[in-house]
């Protein structure tokens, strides 16, 4: 159901909200053009005009040679989709009809995409565009939005890029008006009944749905697809020159952080003549007015106190899944778990252990440990513990994998 409440997000007043854009200086048009010309761009040429351009005609630039490398990306990967079913879709003349094979598109796509930039040992963190995904074989949540707004685009599905907290992904409008969360990183295709505010300038979804970790969805121009991808190399410059990096943030760790040396390494030049920072802000200005309000600021703490403890509770469940060699035991386990649903719910929630006389040994471990680490949880965040028990059940039909 849609978020409605006395305390509603769109009603908290931004004290920093500053509507004015602050044109790019020529030093930083000159900068940002060589930047993306030798770190982004796959195909086409440096501008030579760019010391001539405003903001709008730079924004234009970023977003055509990213449309245009994705494209070819897409192509050279036979990530297309069926021509036959394309017309399909555009040609039906019902809504619902139409609804139906937007759907199967949808699969389609999440079958291709989900899988990609898997089976190797980068994190891909910093993998969000076609140049770098074509190099490394990886790719992380922008990419993958990207790829995923490109096929959205062809089959003439109703879509967006949105970028919640820490997170890139797609939303997309049927022919019936139905919405869905797209999340061609996790896997997931929710339905959701969004309600949209604008919030200083940005057009925001908000969402409450138990198998999605996020509330806020805030939406992308068309116009402004290289927004992550400038956000990505503001924060990779971050992570290298911050003795911290980025380690407080849940779920990186050394790879990321070396990747990103790896990275700034060789396009050193590069990132000592650009300011990420002053681009990012001038180029996305209401979007680094939003950023600073307070509802996005408690929602990306929600957001990372979520995947802190969620993250914890996948590692002891990969950890019990590790200790088994036989393939055909994890498959007889994971199908074990998931016919046993209700009963662990109601363990982990009412502390009714009757199910443990249901499971074998390692399914009887695994399910008294994360009653373990939930119960510590609830002591000491019970409102991250309910999202991330509902959340937990919600995409529980992964252990049947």
């Amino acid at each position: 159901m849609p978020l409605e409440s006395p305390n509603s997000f769109e009603g908290q007043p931004n004290p920093e909200r500053k509507d004015a854009e602050q044109e790019l200086t020529l030093v930083e048009r000159e900068a940002l053009a060589d930047a993306w010309f030798a770190m982004v761009m796959e195909s086409g040429d440096r501008p030579l005009e760019v010391s001539e351009w405003d903001n709008n005609k730079i924004r234009e630039w970023l977003n055509e040679t990213l449309r245009q490398d994705t494209e070819k990306l897409v192509n050279d990967w036979n990530l297309a989709p069926s021509a036959e079913l394309v017309e399909k879709i555009q040609n039906s003349p019902d809504a619902e009809h139409r609804s139906k094979l937007e759907m199967n598109y949808l699969t389609d796509m999440m079958a291709k995409l989900r899988p990609l930039g898997r089976g190797n040992n980068r994190s891909g963190a910093w993998d969000s565009y076609p140049k770098i995904m074509r190099q490394s074989e990886s790719m992380n949540c922008v990419a993958k939005s990207l790829l995923a707004k490109n096929l959205l685009d062809r089959a003439g599905v109703k879509s967006d890029m949105a970028n919640p907290a820490m997170h890139a992904m797609n939303v997309a409008e049927l022919a019936n008006g139905e919405h869905y969360f797209v999340d061609t990183t996790s896997g997931q295709l929710a339905r959701i009944q969004p309600l949209s505010r604008d919030i200083d300038g940005v057009t925001v979804l908000e969402i409450d749905v138990p198998g999605v970790e996020y509330r806020l969805l805030p939406l992308l121009n068309d116009d402004e697809l290289s927004k992550p991808i400038v956000g990505n190399f503001r924060a990779l410059h971050d992570e290298v020159v911050s003795p911290e990096g980025f380690k407080t943030q849940a779920g990186w760790g050394a790879s990321e952080r070396t990747e990103a040396q790896e990275f700034f390494t060789i396009f050193r030049t590069e990132f000592a003549a650009t300011d990420w920072d002053s681009i990012w802000d001038k180029l996305y200005t209401r979007y680094a007015t939003f950023e600073k309000s307070p509802g996005w600021k408690s929602e990306k703490q929600r957001v990372g106190d979520f995947q802190e403890a969620f993250d914890s509770i996948m590692l002891d469940i990969e950890g019990h899944l590790g200790q088994m060699t036989d393939p055909e035991a994890v498959r007889h386990m994971r199908k074990e778990l998931g016919d046993n649903l209700d009963g662990i719910r109601t363990y982990l929630v009412n502390d009714d252990r009757a199910v443990l006389g249901l499971l074998g040994p390692v399914g009887t471990s695994l399910v008294e440990s994360l009653y373990g680490k939930l119960s510590v949880l609830s002591r000491e965040k019970p409102e991250v513990a309910r999202e991330v028990t509902d959340y937990l059940f919600s995409n529980w039909k992964r252990f049947k994998e």
